[in-house]
């Protein structure tokens, strides 16, 4: 009689926020079950997304770079790309740059992400 007084009283708690990030990969039942029961928080995993999105831009600004992001997106759809083929000189040099120099204002410095 004990243990189910004990069992009921661990399902009443719920899971802590690191404890549902690890079973979502781990026991994934455990973590719906925590959500079935009204535990619905949406810091923990707004905080992560974040944190990994920032890291991806960051890579991809720095290992990539901003100008091959532009001109691959160019390459990937046909109409856009004859668009820009019939541009003059001048205004396809600016449609490629400003694309290109944006993301760099929200770039991390090159200093604290500096890889060999």
């Amino acid at each position: 009689m004990s243990e189910t007084g004990v069992q009921s009283g661990d399902q009443a708690t719920g899971l802590s926020q690191w404890q549902r990030v690890v079973n979502t990969f781990t026991a994934p039942s455990k973590t719906f079950a925590d959500i079935k029961r009204g535990n619905q928080s949406w810091w923990m995993p707004l905080i992560i997304i974040s944190v990994v999105a920032y890291l991806l831009f960051a890579v991809v600004t720095i290992k990539i770079g901003m100008q091959q992001v532009v001109d691959n997106q160019i390459h990937l759809n046909p109409q856009t790309e004859e668009k820009m083929a019939q541009m003059p000189p001048a205004q396809r040099e600016m449609s490629n740059k400003i694309p290109s120099t944006l993301p760099r204002v929200y770039s991390l410095p090159a200093q604290f992400l500096h890889w060999p």
